[in-house]
């Protein structure tokens, strides 16, 4: 998508996979075979859990959890800048080897503060919701309609009362936002466009 909702996990390098970070052996299908500062945990279920520290701290900058035993991470925990706390939450809904929804916490407060989502399986993202003055609520929406990595519709909530205030669109998709209107404040949208954390 545009730079304003770009993802936290992207590294810039020839591998980048745009959408979910970096696109190679970190998710591959048999990333559980052993390499240096991991361990690797078998269960009686079947399930694997594997840590890695890659930058040798102590700390683990890598969890990954193999819930049904098909050699695909479902739930990956990974430490995006290296603090020794797992900020962000990487997970495969469709069991295909690929994470499609990423939560993280950008500015180490905690709290999930930007959520994406990969809706058609492309690996680009297609939805995020972000809470960017980080009060612990969603107050921007982008979506990319037509999947072609560039978002379609961006929602703001401006002045934080919960209710979103603007909505910018690309009419002609050619990857600006050049519609821009005020809403109708006495409109209530869908509490989980405004908030995805908030509990119904």
């Amino acid at each position: 998508m545009s730079d304003d909702y770009s993802d936290p996990t992207v590294e810039e390098h020839a591998d980048t996979h745009e959408g979910f970070g970096t696109q190679g052996e970190e998710y591959e299908a048999d990333q559980y075979q052993p390499e240096p500062h991991t361990i690797i945990e078998h269960y009686a279920d079947g399930s694997t859990t594997t840590v890695t520290d890659y930058n040798e701290d102590g700390y683990a900058d890598r969890v990954a959890h193999d819930l049904d035993s098909d050699g695909h991470a479902d739930t990956t925990y990974t430490d995006l800048d290296h603090d020794g706390q797992l900020d962000a939450i990487l997970r495969d809904t469709d069991d295909n080897g690929v994470p499609d929804v990423l939560l993280a916490d950008t500015n180490g407060d905690g709290r999930i503060d930007y959520v994406a989502w990969d809706r058609n399986q492309d690996g680009k993202i297609d939805e995020v919701r972000q809470d960017a003055d980080f009060d612990g609520k969603a107050d921007t929406f982008a979506k990319d309609v037509d999947f072609d990595g560039h978002p379609d519709v961006v929602i703001k909530d401006l002045d934080e009362d919960g209710i979103p205030d603007t909505v910018a669109r690309d009419l002609d998709s050619d990857g600006v936002l050049d519609d821009v209107q005020q809403l109708d404040l006495d409109v209530h949208p869908d509490p989980a466009d405004v908030n995805p954390y908030a509990q119904h």
